[in-house]
């Protein structure tokens, strides 16, 4: 008997008692109640070929969800609230302002100069007029129309009110 066989995967020599190759990496299993000739005979009539895992359709799903995300992201605005979160849609497909709070409107809306107001942010303005529509930011005008009117306030118009009021110095945090 040699020293040597031959892979069943590769065909390069390697040494009769290798259990893994040293060339290929497959690992070679051998009953040792069978003599080498007749597993070598067995081997070599059933040769297997080893199987690559092919992970293309697995990145090809994984790059259409990550197309569908950011499609997403590029539609919406997400807007955090008080109470978690809100989507508002955009006008037109961007990532300008696509994370960001009620504060950071009004912030903006609030320190925009006069320039700024009379050349117009269709964005903001968007975004001001979606925030409202859903009840998260009120008007001064319509608080004190409200008011005059003796109407009941909504829940989300008494604390945009409370908040006002506790930070009327610090800016205005409604829209005028």
């Amino acid at each position: 008997m040699s020293d040597f066989k031959k892979c069943p995967f590769c065909a390069e020599e390697i040494k009769a008692a290798a259990i893994k190759c040293k060339h290929c990496g497959e690992m070679l299993v051998l009953d040792e109640a069978t003599s080498s000739t007749e597993t070598q005979q067995t081997q070599q009539t059933t040769q297997r070929v080893p199987v690559k895992s092919n992970h293309t359709a697995r990145n090809i799903t994984a790059a259409v969800i990550l197309l569908l995300i950011i499609g997403f992201l590029g539609m919406f605005h997400i807007v955090q609230t008080g109470s978690g979160f809100t989507l508002i849609s955009k006008e037109h497909f961007t990532f300008s302002m696509t994370f960001t709070s009620v504060d950071q409107v009004l912030k903006q809306w609030n320190n925009r100069s006069l320039g700024d107001a009379m050349r117009g942010n269709k964005m903001l303005e968007h975004l001001g007029d979606g925030l409202k529509q859903q009840g998260y930011i009120v008007s001064k005008k319509e608080i004190r129309a409200k008011n005059r009117r003796g109407e009941a306030l909504s829940g989300k118009e008494i604390n945009d009110k409370i908040l006002q009021k506790s930070q009327e110095e610090e800016s205005q945090l409604i829209l005028d």
